[in-house]
């Protein structure tokens, strides 16, 4: 447990300082911090590291069309335990990739919003999922990072790195979303009802394909009986409607309003495809990707100038944002910690269960 709180503390102070210096070489080390705490666990660390041991084991022995059946990844997966034999390398490459993409992701972020804060939002809503359905958070990780470049019109790059995370997990696909929301907020046809209309003939033979591709491997989701209803999800959709109706909306048109109401979107979708949760228990997954937008969405939340005044006078003014941040933050931190933190605690790392 102490090398998980060491380098977990470690992550965090060098975040907040590659903030500060605007440093580089401090967001190396913060990578290298948080992909050591990822990549090092031991096998019973995380309910589904187990279950990755396993599909290993079975990809070693020429089995891998029936462990997994992205293909493409069980290839990969096969030369790095051929290279290296052991299951823990494959563990920490593929950890290595989650860590880089999503930190080099929020790094673009770091001239609007603090660096440090959005990892800190990692480690609260991130760090307990991704050491569980690792392989959805590779592809998921990979599209959040490629993402950077429909910023920079380079439509094609984005769509490359998107089918390369559909390789890695099919349900990568979902990725193919972010064009049309992008298209609708920042270019394309002026009106918004020809907007509107663009995107639901885009997204409608999206959802075809991704219903047909993923019906097969998903159909036990759809199976599985729904958890209970939350006050995480109406809280998340509370603060996003009360963010643009009293803040965004007001701002003067400009690049940084253009991002918010882009995050905003994505974000609510996410919201969307997370209800999915209660009626199938598994199906919230499908929101992963969107849900990654809500750490840049936060910071640029918490920033913001809008005040409540408690007294009539204008003393006391208290940003509500950090308020309402605050509390999802407490929520989301004891329901992804509480117990066993999903499996992820007691921490051992993987040389400790080497016997």
């Amino acid at each position: 447990m102490t090398f998980f709180y060491i380098f977990i503390a470690s992550t965090i102070f060098f975040s907040f300082l590659a903030q500060k210096k605007n440093s580089k070489f401090c967001l190396l080390l913060a990578i290298v911090s948080l992909t050591l705490v990822i990549g090092c666990r031991g096998e019973s660390v995380g309910i589904d590291t187990k279950n990755y041991y396993q599909q290993f084991n079975l990809i070693m022995k020429g089995s891998q069309f029936v462990a997994i059946k992205e293909v493409v990844f069980a290839f990969i997966t096969k030369e790095i335990l051929t290279a290296f034999g052991e299951n823990w390398v494959a563990i920490f490459i593929y950890s290595a990739v989650i860590v880089v993409c999503i930190l080099l992701r929020l790094w673009d972020y770091r001239k609007d919003v603090n660096f440090g804060i959005l990892v800190v939002f990692f480690l609260c809503f991130h760090l307990t999922a991704s050491m569980n359905i690792m392989r959805q958070y590779v592809s998921t990780a990979i599209i959040f990072y490629f993402s950077r470049y429909l910023e920079k019109n380079k439509t094609l790059v984005f769509i490359i790195g998107t089918l390369l995370a559909i390789c890695i997990h099919y349900s990568g696909i979902i990725g193919l979303a972010l064009l049309p929301f992008y298209i609708f907020v920042h270019k394309g046809t002026k009106k918004r009802v020809e907007k509107l209309i663009f995107i639901v003939m885009t997204f409608i033979p999206l959802a075809l394909v991704v219903w047909l591709s993923l019906g097969e491997q998903y159909s036990f989701y759809l199976s599985n009986e729904g958890s209970s209803f939350g006050i995480g999800l109406i809280a998340k959709i509370f603060v996003l409607v009360l963010f643009y109706f009293l803040s965004v909306r007001r701002q003067p048109k400009g690049e940084e309003k253009e991002k918010v109401v882009y995050l905003i979107i994505i974000c609510f979708v996410a919201s969307v495809l997370s209800s999915l949760g209660y009626f199938f228990k598994y199906m919230d997954r499908l929101s992963l990707l969107f849900k990654l937008f809500e750490m840049p969405l936060y910071g640029y939340m918490i920033k913001s100038k809008y005040k409540v005044s408690l007294d009539r006078n204008g003393i006391i003014k208290i940003n509500l944002y950090k308020i309402l941040i605050g509390v999802l933050f407490i929520y989301c931190f004891y329901s992804s910690f509480i117990s066993d933190a999903h499996g992820i605690l007691p921490y051992v790392p993987f040389w400790e269960g080497i016997a």
